[in-house]
């Protein structure tokens, strides 16, 4: 009963758009007419619109990384990839999931760059060995509230959203 209820919920969130951004291997399987495969284009979305948020709201954030050659954005993707399993407390996983299906699915990009916020003395600190990346890639995140990010996430929808939407909806076709 509960497996059928599992299938049917897992079903129906690929006509989301929300569920392109939250499960981008959902949206390749449900398409076959692409070169380009959808789900890779929304992710690939998403990390381009969080550099450029980061480049506007981080600066500092943004010319270390750079300096240092420090590619951040795959370990974003890796996190989107994978739900931020393994990368945050259950309870956020779920806060997550729930802005995202709730605000829309460019809070995927709010809240990449509140957690990439929330960890910027962490990066700086340790951009100039390349010691951040393997933190970042093995360590679950503590110390994370999306509760206590909201204001900052509500205030990047504010600034951004009317880039950002359109930006991840376009390859679906919507």
């Amino acid at each position: 009963m509960v497996c059928c209820r599992c299938v049917a919920a897992l079903t129906s969130l690929g006509g989301l758009v929300a569920g392109a951004v939250l499960w981008p291997a959902l949206a390749d399987s449900l398409s076959h007419t692409y070169k380009i495969l959808p789900g890779e284009m929304v992710l690939a979305g998403i990390i381009h619109n969080v550099q450029l948020i980061v480049s506007i709201e981080i600066p500092t954030l943004y010319m270390a990384l750079e300096a240092n050659d420090m590619c951040l954005w795959s370990v974003l993707g890796e996190w989107v990839r994978c739900v931020f399993l393994g990368v945050l407390p259950w309870s956020e996983v779920c806060h997550y999931l729930v802005l995202v299906l709730l605000l829309g699915p460019d809070y995927t990009i709010y809240f990449l760059v509140a957690l990439v916020k929330h960890l910027q003395d962490t990066i700086i600190k340790q951009a100039s060995s390349n010691k951040a990346l393997v933190l970042l890639q093995t360590s679950v995140i503590n110390g994370w509230r999306a509760g206590e990010q909201l204001g900052f996430m509500e205030a990047l929808c504010r600034r951004h959203r009317r880039t950002v939407l359109p930006a991840l909806v376009k390859p679906l076709n919507l």
